[in-house]
């Protein structure tokens, strides 16, 4: 109840400050900081400092690869979500389809090509973090209200992130209450599907030490899509409020504190599924050349698939309860997934949702303080907290079907500190040393929940799901530091690096249990990264790195739990398999070039990379009969397999006469298996038996090989205060394929946004006029493999059923967006 008048409250005072923007005298001009605005607007160029190794630095003599975006740069593209962040970069893709479930249930951050077949919460190979604090799911609902810039840090960031970064980090830097009183109302609405979002900033002082900063923000993307039973598909709204406080009692003492709440009300997601039983071009008996354990070979397919382009089919799927008629009499769906209490099944701690849709709440704390000891010595710390409490009902088979129905939770929890000791005295040494603690839980299922299965193997499935809840709990300890020498004018040397331990305690069961929790895993691990940084003249920066990146490793449990003789038998027929498989590994290697081209007002920033990635879960699976216990076994466990990646990342800007900015980003990521055995595909290809399905020089899915995006904006003078200007953006994303097979994908496309609008210089006054993919692209953004939960009656459905789980590409959109500081 307290959620629902939260949200009413925010909405109404939005939309409220939002009339009020509306109501300003528009003719009314001034040309106080006329001269000032347009001068900054003529010198093109300014220098961008970022944070990403724990100081202020140069963008453009950092030696890391980093993508940063200004709050000016996100209002210009008007970026709206990390969605839009990533696709403005490169080296770096988000997609809210994380695994199998549409909407932002378990949204996925990937760099560089680092797919993983089945992602969790605590299992990422990217992080998002507000403030240098961790953000535990729901990567796509936090607004920007508040963020004055936005840091993309592509490679391996353990040591001064800590885990979770395997691939890199974003990084969300959120502004400084400042010490004058100033605000920001903003407003946005688009007619096509009723997207709308409202926006309002205050701050100012309370003491003379003391400043603070309240915002408020609700964001609805309309649904652009009509499913075939008459409900909207794809609506999402977040509703946020931030409160910050800045502390500064003295030169030497700066102490923020920073508070997020905020929720997600979504409607049924947009997502669709493309059968291969109905759409496919692959049937069965088709013949396909495949990598095995023993060679190549030709396969015979026993499944329908499909080979090539992923075809286009209408996006629908059921957006409401339903009553399905099965071999075991009607089911009410609503009974089985809403009333839980009807199977004895306990609450799940997470949002109450009564019909289709998802429902989040999120929180995050951060407190961060900063003490010069002297002017050498600056001692820092950071506490952060941040959960995320989830529920979302769908249709599972993303089909017009009456075929599955989910209730999904999850319940995230995290908690960290540090504290750091910087040491910079101007002189050729520098330094740092810091402690930091991590706890992450993640409680519910990432990838099922309370189910009605209409049709397994001939009867239906109710209550629970046939896998097991995942639950995990991860603390980490580590220590960190850096040690930089400035060896020459033109050449520094660093070494950074993390030793951290992992504690893992995995707990495993059937909703709502008994659960089992298996002995406690410790991982202890060294994580370096070593730095050449050259500047040989003025305005050039030359890097070459080496850095390592680790994720924690996992058990295969059921292979443990054999008889001695049984695991003679499959370790037979599965090579490579133990008992534990040790924790991936990341070897990445880096040299970059950054250039300020002042001559020309320009600069850009080219870096290429080498990564050979050890360790990456790869499922395998056999079936056997038993020596000791006299029946057949079957069993599913993992075995280390291996990947190589490179690929280079451009970023570029230029401003060829005042009026003009050119921005362009290019991405390149060519991201292969060298050695990656999958035996869940032996029945696909009617391998004989003690061969095994090998995805080897496969592309990793679900990542492009190329990325690109470009804008161009024309600025100029209307009268004395005010000034117009134009944008346009083009956006390309390359193909995707949609398993480690390689036999379907989903085609590049290319999306062009527009935008004109009018800026009073005075008092920074917008109006703005704009379009989304403006020629109306069509065609699917994501795409992955899934199981064809349809009604297979009167065959049932022995789960061999496949296709494509897709996303679209969202359609044109128009809308007119407002502004007002004072």
């Amino acid at each position: 109840m307290i959620s629902i008048v939260l949200s009413r409250a925010v909405r109404s005072t939005l939309v409220g400050a939002a009339l009020g923007v509306a109501a300003v005298p528009m003719l009314l001009t001034t040309s106080t900081v006329q001269a000032q605005e347009r001068s900054a607007r003529a010198a093109g160029l300014e220098e961008v400092v970022v944070t990403a190794r724990k100081r202020e630095e140069s963008l453009l003599e950092t030696p890391l690869s980093i993508q940063a975006f200004s709050s000016d740069e996100i209002a210009s593209a008007n970026l709206r979500n990390l969605e839009d962040v990533a696709a403005f970069s490169s080296g770096v893709s988000f997609e809210k389809l994380g695994n199998s479930q549409g909407g932002r249930y378990n949204s996925v951050i990937r760099f560089r090509g680092l797919e993983m077949l089945a992602t969790g919460p605590l299992t990422q190979t990217g992080a998002l973090f507000v403030d240098g604090v961790r953000v535990m799911g729901g990567a796509g609902s936090f607004a920007f209200n508040d963020v004055e810039r936005i840091e993309i840090i592509r490679g391996p960031q353990a040591a001064f992130f800590g885990r979770g970064t395997f691939g890199g980090a974003i990084n969300y830097v959120t502004a400084e209450p400042s010490s004058d009183f100033s605000g920001r109302v903003t407003a946005e609405y688009s007619p096509t599907f009723g997207s709308n979002a409202y926006g309002l900033m205050v701050q100012g002082p309370l003491t003379d030490s003391l400043s603070a900063r309240l915002s408020a923000s609700s964001q609805t993307r309309g649904a652009m899509f009509t499913a075939t039973d008459g409900g909207k598909l794809g609506e999402e709204t977040t509703d946020q409020v931030n409160a910050m406080l800045l502390w500064k009692p003295s030169a030497d003492l700066k102490v923020k504190l920073n508070y997020v709440y905020g929720e997600d009300h979504d409607g049924p997601a947009a997502t669709g599924f493309v059968s291969y039983d109905l759409d496919g071009n692959c049937p069965v008996g088709t013949e396909y050349p495949v990598q095995t354990t023993n060679g190549p070979q030709t396969g015979v397919l026993t499944l329908n698939l499909h080979c090539g382009a992923v075809p286009l089919v209408r996006v629908s799927n059921n957006t409401s309860f339903y009553t399905a008629p099965t071999s075991a009499g009607p089911i009410d769906t609503r009974s089985v997934v809403d009333h839980v209490n009807a199977f004895g099944l306990p609450a799940t701690g997470t949002p109450h949702l009564e019909e289709f849709g998802l429902k989040s709440i999120y929180q995050l704390v951060s407190l961060s303080s900063s003490y010069d000891l002297s002017d050498s010595l600056t001692l820092s710390g950071l506490f952060g907290y941040n959960e995320r409490a989830v529920t979302q009902i769908r249709d599972d088979d993303m089909f017009d079907a009456l075929g599955r129905v989910t209730k999904a939770f999850l319940n995230l929890e995290g908690i960290s500190a540090e504290l750091r000791l910087n040491y910079d005295a101007g002189g050729r040494w520098r330094g740092m040393l810091g402690a930091s603690y991590t706890s992450q839980e993640s409680w519910g299922d990432f990838d099922g929940g309370i189910v009605v299965l209409t049709n397994a193997f001939g009867s239906p499935l109710l209550g629970s799901n046939g896998g097991s809840v995942d639950n995990n709990k991860i603390d980490n300890r580590g220590v960190f530091g850096s040690i930089e020498f400035d060896a020459f004018d033109w050449l520094t040397l660093t070494f950074e690096g993390r030793y951290q331990i992992d504690e893992l305690e995995a707990t495993t069961g059937q909703y709502p249990g008994p659960y089992s929790t298996a002995p406690k895993e410790e991982y202890k691990d060294f994580l370096p990264r070593v730095l050449a940084t050259f500047k040989p003249y003025d305005g050039g920066t030359f890097y070459a790195s080496y850095s390592e990146g680790v994720l924690p490793g996992q058990v295969n449990a059921a292979f443990r739990a054999l008889t001695p003789n049984e695991k003679v038998i499959v370790e037979d027929m599965i090579p490579g398999l133990s008992t534990q498989l040790d924790a991936q590994t990341l070897d990445a290697y880096e040299l970059g070039w950054k250039q300020n081209l002042d001559s020309i007002n320009a600069w850009f920033s080219l870096s290429a990379y080498y990564m050979e990635w050890s360790n990456i879960p790869a499922p395998a699976q056999a079936s056997f009969q038993s020596p000791d216990r006299n029946r057949v076994i079957s069993l599913s466990v993992s075995v280390p397999g291996e990947a190589e990646i490179s690929g280079f990342e451009l970023e570029a800007q230029w401003f060829p006469v005042p009026q003009l900015n050119l921005h362009a980003s290019v991405g390149y990521a060519d991201a292969t298996y060298t050695d990656f055995q999958s035996s869940r595909y032996n029945r696909t290809f009617s391998l004989p038996a003690g061969t095994n399905y090998k995805a080897d020089d496969n592309r990793l899915p679900r990542t492009p090989k190329e990325t690109a995006a470009a804008s161009a904006t024309w600025t100029a003078d209307l009268n004395a205060d005010w000034e117009w200007y134009v944008r346009g953006d083009v956006v390309y994303t390359g193909d995707t394929f949609t398993d480690e097979t390689n036999m379907s994908y989903v085609p590049d496309f290319t999306t062009f946004n527009a935008r004109f609008g009018m800026t009073r210089v005075s008092d920074s006054f917008k109006v703005e006029l704009f379009c989304r993919n403006c020629f109306d692209k069509e065609g699917w953004r994501t795409g992955r493999r899934g199981v064809d939960y349809r009604d297979m009656a009167p065959l049932g459905n022995d789960f061999t059923h496949i296709g494509a789980i897709v996303g679209p590409i969202e359609p044109r959109e128009y809308g007119v967006r407002m502004s007002y500081e004072f």
